[in-house]
């Protein structure tokens, strides 16, 4: 969804926002792990010792959601821009070619995707991965699973051993794996149990800080509050996939940041 802006607008834009703030505004504006690095940068400039710019990342959720206008002001609230900059037609246009690769990245898989996964994500996630890489560099490759290394792609008079590494931060994966745990995977089986024909790959954002009750949220899984909701947070969250995929309109629930789905073949109708 990056394109939809040009680069060098976005880089102009960023350069009047930093250039307007002092280092207190900048400082308040970031994350706060971020918030040390930009001090010792800063420290350092002072001192002469910084040469080199600092590159502090970000990331957003981008939906699929909601009209179109709501997608555009959605788009422009990430780089802060008037929504009206964004031409609609080039908009739309992009939105449908996120959509039609997709569905191509699912046509290089599909045929490995394990539907059996047992609540274990990561061979599928790895398909996924290595679809979007066949993808973007158009390679005419067949894919064969293997345990070691992870895939073997043959093709072009070529056989390719690939290993599938993901670096994440230790205490992150922890927590991603907790609530996987506690809220993914109990959903999961809800929707299989129903609806075993379903297949597909979902990419589901939670609101993790938004209080649920008694003041406490999606993180604080410990929580008794939480633990007394747990089923009807599954069901809620079985619900609304189903519904989505199924096109039949049902209220979102509001630990729910955002949610889109891509499958491949025929989807039955539920």
């Amino acid at each position: 969804m990056l394109p939809l802006i040009k680069l060098p607008r976005i880089l102009e834009y960023e350069n009047s926002v930093i250039m307007s703030k002092n280092f207190l505004e900048v400082l308040d504006s970031l994350p706060k792990d971020q918030q040390q690095t930009f001090i010792d940068h800063f420290v350092q400039t002072l001192n002469g010792g910084a040469v080199e710019p600092l590159i502090m990342p970000k990331s957003f959720t981008v939906a699929n959601e909601g009209t179109i206008e709501d997608r555009i002001s959605h788009m422009a609230s990430i780089y802060g821009i008037d929504p009206k900059s964004i031409n609609r037609e080039e908009f739309c246009l992009l939105e449908n070619e996120v959509i039609d690769s997709k569905i191509l990245i699912m046509e290089l898989i599909k045929n490995h995707l394990d539907k059996n996964t047992g609540g274990q994500r990561n061979k599928n996630d790895e398909l996924l991965d290595l679809g979007k890489f066949l993808y973007t560099s158009n390679y005419n490759l067949e894919i064969q699973q293997s345990e070691k290394p992870d895939f073997i792609l043959t093709g072009e008079n070529k056989t390719i051993g690939l290993e599938h590494t993901r670096l994440i931060v230790s205490k992150d994966k922890a927590f991603f794996n907790e609530l996987w745990k506690e809220y993914i995977q109990d959903a999961l089986k809800v929707i299989l149990t129903e609806h075993p024909d379903l297949t597909g790959i979902v990419n589901l954002v939670l609101d993790v800080d938004l209080p649920i009750k008694d003041g406490k949220s999606l993180k604080d899984f410990k929580e008794s509050a939480i633990r007394k909701k747990l089923t009807i947070i599954h069901k809620s969250i079985a619900e609304y996939i189903i519904a989505f995929i199924s096109g039949n309109t049902i209220a979102k629930p509001a630990f729910i940041k955002s949610f889109n789905v891509s499958f491949w073949g025929k989807i039955p109708r539920l």
